[in-house]
């Protein structure tokens, strides 16, 4: 019996299991992003969205400060 409790069949089923898994999960960083349109469009609107929502908080918040915003909206 090898180290561990694995068998010889074991190993070789884990490796067969293990070079499925690296062919299912294709190529690597940008290459494999831009290789799968679906990918990618995903990873582009999410990076817009949270772009935008930044922004968005970036200026809310600086607007809720000013002074006559407050004086506006009945707050102070």
């Amino acid at each position: 019996m090898a180290p561990g409790g694995h068998t010889s069949a074991g190993l070789e089923l884990e490796n067969v299991i293990a070079a499925r898994r690296l062919e299912l999960a294709g190529k690597p960083g940008i290459a494999g992003l831009i290789s799968n349109g679906k990918t990618f469009f995903i990873a582009v609107f999410a990076s817009i969205g949270g772009l935008i929502y930044g922004y968005n908080q970036g200026m809310f918040g600086q607007i809720l400060a000013m002074n006559n915003f407050a004086k506006e909206s009945g707050v102070s």
